[in-house]
């Protein structure tokens, strides 16, 4: 019996801290939306993001921008390489710089080593575009270190729409 009360316990616990972070992060989205309305231009939100360097095509990007500093992306490098996560901060008025890393697999899927990629955004007066530079550097399975890539990169915010 008291076995029962005990795994009864647990999971209300599990249950009160499901619904706590649940809540917790259904703030932290929901806030900035609301938010970014009332105040100045900011990076938080999700952007679709197409980059540019020498000898290749444009590619295209998906990311999203977290208010707590965190930073995610997704693009058309799969499977040779994983989503990317990171950071960001606000570097001057409208400025940002946004560091993020990627796993990264040869055909058969064996791990490689990684991408370490930074980006330098200076959002426009809208806060709905901008046009910035990206520098990056593979490093393999040893930590040998490839030589840098730069190149452009172009965003623009995605808005809601509504359901027609």
């Amino acid at each position: 019996m008291a076995q029962q009360q005990q795994i009864g316990r647990r999971a209300a616990a599990r249950t009160a801290g499901g619904a706590v972070a649940g809540a917790v992060l259904a703030a932290g989205m929901v806030a900035p939306t609301a938010g970014a309305q009332d105040s100045p231009v900011s990076l938080v939100g999700t952007w679709m993001i197409t980059s540019t360097r020498a000898g290749s095509v444009p590619n295209g990007i998906l990311v999203t921008v977290l208010p707590d500093g965190g930073f995610l992306r997704t693009g058309n490098t799969h499977p040779t390489e994983s989503p990317a996560m990171g950071v960001w901060r606000q570097a001057s008025d409208g400025g940002y710089e946004v560091t993020y890393m990627a796993l990264q697999f040869d055909n058969t899927g064996a791990f490689i080593g990684h991408r370490k990629t930074w980006n330098r955004i200076p959002l426009d007066p809208s806060g709905d575009s901008f046009t910035g530079q990206f520098r990056f550097v593979t490093r393999d399975t040893n930590g040998v270190e490839s030589a840098p890539t730069e190149g452009e990169i172009r965003g623009t915010r995605m808005v809601p729409e509504p359901f027609s």
